[in-house]
């Protein structure tokens, strides 16, 4: 997939029409730079981590969307290093997790809940987190059987989530078996403490 962005602003390719996003909200750059950090620290490889890299969807509303923040199966290939744009395409595994946050707006807050839902349902991303700070919330989206279950987190609630789940299994020697991330700690953000002391 070639396409030239303008440097200069943030798109998302629909319907073969390339639409300017708007700029992203300073909150949802924290929240996805300290899950970032959060992520790496609890021993996610660098490499499967990826900010605003572009996912391929298959729908009739769009072609390219662009998350806030990737977890991705494995490292993206070698010949992505040479290419203009970062991009998780069809045919390579599909992302373990996806975060996006809510901006303001009837628009936006569409496509995050209810568009983003279903591409990326159809894409077979495992996992899908919303991060709406207007609502006090952190739903996550589970794929089961080619859809999305829905649990809402608000305020204090930790999240409960197979993907994080999956990470006190895979990384022991770095969480406790009592490590929780609340939904506070993401829609503030701050790094929830995770190892003993």
């Amino acid at each position: 997939l070639e396409y030239d962005f303008p440097p200069d602003s943030t798109w998302e390719l629909e319907n073969g029409v390339l639409r300017k996003l708007p700029a992203e909200s300073e909150l949802n750059r924290q929240v996805a730079m300290m899950l970032v950090i959060l992520f790496s620290r609890l021993g996610i490889p660098f490499q499967r981590l990826s900010h605003k890299t572009d996912v391929v969807v298959s729908s009739g509303r769009a072609t390219v969307r662009n998350p806030d923040l990737l977890v991705l199966l494995e490292p993206l290939p070698g010949e992505s290093l040479k290419a203009k744009s970062s991009t998780v395409l069809q045919e390579m595994p599909p992302p373990d997790l996806a975060v996006e946050g809510v901006s303001p707006g009837r628009e936006a807050i569409a496509r995050d809940y209810r568009q983003k839902r279903t591409e990326y349902a159809i894409c077979q991303i495992s996992e899908y987190w919303i991060v709406d700070p207007n609502e006090k919330k952190v739903s996550t989206l589970t794929l089961v059987d080619g859809f999305y279950d829905v649990a809402e987190f608000p305020g204090e609630m930790a999240i409960a989530s197979p993907f994080l789940q999956s990470l006190i299994t895979e990384f022991p020697n770095t969480l406790k078996n009592s490590f929780s991330l609340k939904a506070v700690d993401v829609l503030t953000p701050q790094l929830p403490d995770f190892q003993d002391n």
